[in-house]
């Protein structure tokens, strides 16, 4: 199982690289602890979450169990560079609905940055970030 952490490094990079596309980083910001936790490469965003709840995907859906403290950011990374960020959809609120606080979101994308900042990769010069509002209240 993935470990949470506040710093990305190339251990992490590496390992969790390539998801579903060449250069495609996926993570969860934890809002409630302010850290973050990669996705694998084989498993869907939704199916992580609930595995890290210990609760069934319907469990989420049905909202029975909150899982929108989680929220979903992908890198997209070409030439050792960060050239955007999407925060806000996965598998997780496409598929089971989940929404999310718009504070939340911000929060997510501001601690995003910071991560990136500190990271051992460059941010591009026109690094793109979007924040989908579509999964927000």
């Amino acid at each position: 199982m993935t470990k949470y952490f506040t710093r990305l490094n190339y251990s992490i990079i590496n390992k969790y690289l390539d998801r579903k596309q060449n250069g495609m980083l996926s993570l969860f910001y934890n809002v409630k602890i302010k850290s973050f936790i990669a996705v694998p490469k084989n498993i869907e965003h939704a199916a992580l979450v609930a595995g890290l709840l210990n609760v069934s995907m319907g469990d989420i859906k049905n909202r029975i169990v909150d899982a929108s403290y989680f929220i979903p950011v992908t890198l997209i990374i070409t030439n050792n560079e960060y050239q955007s960020m999407i925060v806000g959809s996965s598998s997780l609120e496409m598929g089971l609905g989940v929404m999310h606080k718009k504070d939340d979101l911000i929060n997510a994308k501001n601690a995003t940055l910071i991560l990136l900042e500190r990271s051992p990769l460059k941010i591009k010069n026109n690094f793109k970030e979007l924040v989908v509002m579509k999964y927000a209240y």
